[in-house]
C-alpha cells in the first residue's frame, strides 16, 4: 500500500483548486453610451427644417428620443443610435439643440433660427399714407395724407374715419392718448386726438413735421424736414429743437431712458447711400448708431430690449425691408418678402409688425397696410 506524501498532496490540491477555479467565466456588462451630440446639418434655418442631428447615445427606437430646439419640442421623423432627424417649430427661436432620451439631456449645441414672415394685407387704396399707430386694444390708427383722413382699423378689420386731417405723425402713449402732426400751411399743428375725434392744440411746430414719438414724461418728439431737426414737445407746448444739421429727419422713437433715435440724411442731398440712424443720448450727445438705405421716409419701432426696427428702402434694387438694429449698432435685416416703399411700423409683442407701404409698385400713388406675422 502505497502512500501520498504531503508536498504530493498539496500540490495535487492546489492543481484542483485551480482548474476548477480557471474553468468559472466572469460576466462583465458594457458601460452605457454616453449622451452627446456632436454635429448639426443645417446648423440654421426657418420653422419646418429638417435638421440632422448627430451624436451618441440616442436610441434608435423614434418614441423614445425628444429633440428640443430651445426648449420647444420639435417633431421626430426618424431615429437611429448616431443621428437623429427632426422637424424645427414655429417660432423656436435661437438656442440651443438638445436630445432627451430615458430621463437624461445631452449637451446643447446652438442652432440659429431664422425668422420668416407671411405678408397679408390689412388695407389697400390708400392715397399717401405714411405712418401708424396701434392703442391699447390693438386698433390701428391710421393718417392717411392724400384723402386728409385719420382712419381707425378695428381688430377686426372694420375702417372707420375719426377725423379730417393732413397728418404726417402719429403716437399714442401707454394711456391711449392719441398725438399728431398735422400740416397746417407749411407748418405742423401738435394736437392731441380724443377716440371719437376731437382734436386739441397743443403746440405750432415751424415746419413740415414727420414721425411723433412720447417718452415716460409725456414730451413729444419730431422730425423737421424743413429746419433738419429734432424737435422736443413738452406736455406745456414748449418747442425746442435736441438736434440740428440733420438732413431730411423723418423717423423717431424713444426708450424709457430718454434716448432718442431719428432716421435722416448724414449729407444735405438726397442720396440713399448717406441713409443714417442717429442717436441722441438723454445728455445731448449726438451720434451715428447705424448707416441704413434710406429714400427719404423711413419710421422706427422698439421692443422691450430696446433694439430698434427700422424700414429702409435700396433705391438701386428697389428693395425694401425691415432692420432690426441693437442699442450698439450691430444691424440683422430681418428675413422676409421684399416690401414697397415701407415707411410707418408698429411692432406687436409677438414679433408681428404692422406695416405702411406708401406706393404698393414703384411709379404708382397707392399705398397700403400689411401685416407680417412671424413664423
Amino acid at each position: 500500500m502505497s502512500t501520498i506524501k504531503p508536498i504530493a498532496l498539496i500540490c495535487t490540491l492546489a492543481c484542483a483548486f485551480f482548474s476548477v477555479s480557471c474553468s468559472k467565466t466572469i460576466l462583465r456588462s458594457n458601460p452605457p453610451i454616453p449622451l452627446s451630440i456632436t454635429t448639426l446639418n443645417p446648423a440654421n434655418g426657418p420653422d419646418s427644417t429638417q435638421v440632422t442631428i448627430k451624436g451618441q447615445g440616442f436610441s434608435d427606437t423614434a418614441a423614445n428620443n425628444a429633440v428640443f430646439f430651445n426648449g420647444k419640442r420639435g417633431t421626430l421623423v426618424s431615429a437611429s443610435d448616431t443621428a437623429l432627424v427632426a422637424v424645427v417649430p414655429t417660432l423656436a427661436g435661437t438656442g440651443n439643440i438638445t436630445v432627451v432620451v430615458d430621463g437624461k439631456t445631452s449637451n446643447g449645441i446652438i442652432f440659429t433660427y431664422d425668422t420668416t414672415y407671411r405678408v397679408t394685407k390689412v388695407v389697400d387704396s390708400l392715397s399717401g399714407p405714411f405712418y401708424i399707430a396701434m392703442d391699447n386694444d390693438s386698433s390701428l390708427w391710421l393718417p392717411v395724407y392724400g384723402e386728409g383722413m385719420l382712419n381707425k382699423i378695428a381688430p377686426g378689420g372694420a375702417i372707420s374715419t375719426i377725423a379730417t386731417m393732413y397728418a404726417t405723425g402719429i403716437v399714442i402713449d401707454a394711456h391711449n392718448n392719441i398725438y399728431v402732426a398735422a400740416d397746417s400751411n407749411g407748418n405742423s399743428n401738435i394736437e392731441r386726438v380724443s377716440p371719437s375725434g376731437n382734436t386739441t392744440l397743443i403746440a405750432v411746430d415751424s415746419g413740415f413735421v414727420f414721425g411723433l414719438a412720447i417718452d415716460m414724461a409725456g414730451n413729444l418728439y419730431a422730425g423737421n424736414i424743413n429746419r433738419n431737426t429734432v424737435d422736443k414737445i413738452t406736455p406745456q407746448g414748449v418747442v425746442t429743437s435736441i438736434a440740428t444739421g440733420l438732413f431730411n429727419v423723418t423717423g423717431v422713437a424713444v426708450t424709457p431712458d430718454g434716448t432718442v433715435y431719428a432716421t435722416n440724411y448724414d449729407v444735405s442731398a438726397y442720396d440713399n447711400s448717406a441713409g443714417v440712424v442717429t442717436k441722441i443720448s438723454p445728455s445731448g450727445a449726438v451720434t451715428t448708431l447705424a448707416h441704413i438705405p434710406y429714400d427719404g421716409y423711413s419710421a422706427i419701432a422698439l421692443d422691450n430690449n430696446n433694439n430698434l426696427y427700422v424700414t429702409v428702402f435700396n433705391q438701386e434694387f428697389a428693395l425694401g425691408a425691415i432692420d432690426e438694429i441693437s442699442p450698439a449698432g450691430t444691424i440683422t435685416p430681418l428675413t422676409s418678402a421684399n416690401l414697397n416703399f415701407p415707411c410707418g411700423i408698429v411692432r406687436e409683442n409677438n414679433g408681428d409688425f404692422y406695416v405702411v407701404q406708401q406706393v404698393d409698385a414703384p411709379g404708382g400713388n397707392i399705398g397700403s397696410v400689411i401685416k407680417m406675422t412671424a413664423h
